[in-house]
């Protein structure tokens, strides 16, 4: 693997409590919340930044255009899906627009406020109003509330999955092949590929053939690999069973 293949372990879209200045510059317009977005079912309960819960409210209710916190030059891809789910209809063109996945993304204002309120005592909430930017370190990784998956569990994982892909719509509405992501999936815990290997596998978006969805879905396998998601991949592909 060549040098200009490698990146840094984790991405800071695989993992949380990422300040803005940790940022890095997005590989295309990613489709499904990161792993510290604040409108992610999973977020950490009062990670806001700057901005209260009401403040992120009117904005995302409003017609502005949300930037990634973690990814430099992409839009938030679990706001527009928020948006989506809360029926909200942005006019301005360029701001994205995704499914709804209520799974995933809350659902309503008040599961928003309720949940973020809630975390006024917990430590995202402490480092913003000490205005402290919190940086990677070994406790981090204690955050994460699943356990790795054992060697059985995987195997049973690439058999669900390689069993229910028929039935998977191969096709989204921007043309993403979920077969395909299905596909990296499987191969992403049958070679045990680490980030390093996935963004050298499927990370080029100078490619002709490069696909956003793609290296998302192989990015949440490898988080689930890590016990960072408890959610095993192939839940991800229910809704989409014809």
């Amino acid at each position: 693997m060549s040098a200009t293949t490698r990146r840094p372990h984790p991405h800071p879209m695989a993992r949380q409590l990422v300040s803005a200045s940790e940022a890095c510059a997005a590989r295309g317009q990613h489709t499904k919340p990161c792993a510290d977005c604040p409108w992610g079912r999973k977020a950490l309960p009062g990670w806001l930044g700057s901005n209260t819960s009401a403040e992120w409210l009117q904005i995302a209710h409003s017609e502005c255009q949300i930037e990634c916190h973690t990814a430099l030059g992409a839009q938030c891809a679990g706001a527009a899906i928020y948006r989506a789910n809360v029926c909200k209809s942005i006019r301005t063109p360029a701001i994205i627009r995704l499914p709804r996945d209520a799974e995933r993304v809350f659902a309503t204002p008040m599961e928003f406020r309720a949940h973020h309120d809630a975390g006024s005592g917990t430590l995202a909430a402490r480092a913003r109003a000490a205005r402290v930017e919190c940086s990677p370190s070994p406790t981090n990784e204690s955050i994460a509330m699943s356990t790795r998956p054992t060697p059985e569990e995987v195997a049973k994982e690439v058999t669900k999955l390689r069993q229910m892909k028929p039935s998977v719509r191969k096709e989204n509405m921007f043309g993403d092949n979920h077969h395909e992501a299905i596909d990296a999936q499987i191969e992403v815990m049958e070679k045990r590929l680490d980030e390093d290997d996935i963004y050298a596998a499927y990370g080029d978006d100078t490619a002709e053939d490069f696909s956003q969805n793609l290296l998302d879905s192989a990015i949440e396998d490898r988080r689930w690999l890590d016990g960072e998601e408890s959610e095993a991949p192939s839940a991800g592909w229910q809704d989409l069973v014809k």
